[in-house]
């Protein structure tokens, strides 16, 4: 947010704070419920790129999926669940669109002995690794083309 390229910026700041109280947001709905199940945050899109003007921030909230089932009928469960699965409130509230990654442990590296819950994180978690590490030149957001698939950025990750 120090770099001068980002001085003139109208939206970084007020992206940056919104980013900060939906990272604060968490922490309380994870009070309510007296468990955390977010376990990491992946910050990408525009607002890790260059770009002085942003629409928003893009991010993976990395939420463990067991933990997360057994708030079942808990309550502040729903506040919990619409920091990840209401995108339009959410970046309109805070500025952030959330992807989420369900988190599982997965204790091999054998496809034939994964179960159907551990294909299905390491198909997303890696969809989600692919996708941030895309540029697209269109200033539309497009669905992807073979064109963007090449990896030619990251992203940035932070472990909570």
């Amino acid at each position: 947010m120090t770099d001068p390229r980002f001085a003139s910026s109208e939206s970084r700041p007020q992206l940056f704070e919104g980013l900060l109280r939906y990272l604060r947001d968490w922490e309380l709905a994870q009070e309510v419920v007296g468990t955390q199940v977010l376990k990491a945050v992946w910050i990408g899109g525009g607002f890790t790129s260059g770009k002085v003007e942003t629409e928003d921030i893009d991010v993976s909230p990395i939420v463990d999926s067991r933990r997360l089932a057994a708030l079942r009928g808990v309550a502040g469960n729903g506040r919990l669940r619409a920091l990840y699965s209401q995108r339009s409130k959410v970046r309109a509230e805070y500025g952030v669109e959330p992807f989420v990654v369900l988190w599982s442990p997965f204790t091999t590296l054998k496809l034939k002995n994964m179960d159907v819950g551990d294909h299905e994180y390491v198909a997303v978690r890696g969809m989600m690794d692919d996708f941030w590490q895309r540029t697209t030149e269109s200033p539309l957001k497009i669905a992807m083309t073979e064109e963007d698939a090449e990896p030619t950025r990251g992203y940035l990750e932070v472990e909570l």
